[in-house]
């Protein structure tokens, strides 16, 4: 993903893209620059997390569930983390 210089989110929503996702099937969402080579942000059980756009400007948003079976289910967003607190 592109991003600009500045504060953001990467929310793993509902299959429409539109709701949240349910924090109690996420084990962790974690944001990585593209080559997977160093770990921006991290946070466990949750939906959102929040970091600084490297210098680049591209990251990797991903969100690793507690049941594989859970994926399907979810899509992903990245944001101005003023929108998603």
């Amino acid at each position: 993903m592109q991003c600009a210089a500045y504060n953001r989110s990467c929310q793993a929503t509902d299959s429409t893209g539109c709701l949240p996702g349910n924090a109690n099937h996420i084990g962790s969402m974690e944001v990585d620059d593209p080559n997977d080579t160093y770990q921006i942000a991290s946070k466990k059980n949750t939906n959102t997390v929040q970091f600084v756009c490297p210098s680049g400007g591209q990251i990797r948003c991903q969100a690793n569930f507690n049941d594989s079976d859970d994926g399907p289910g979810y899509s992903l967003r990245e944001t101005s983390h003023k929108d998603y607190p």
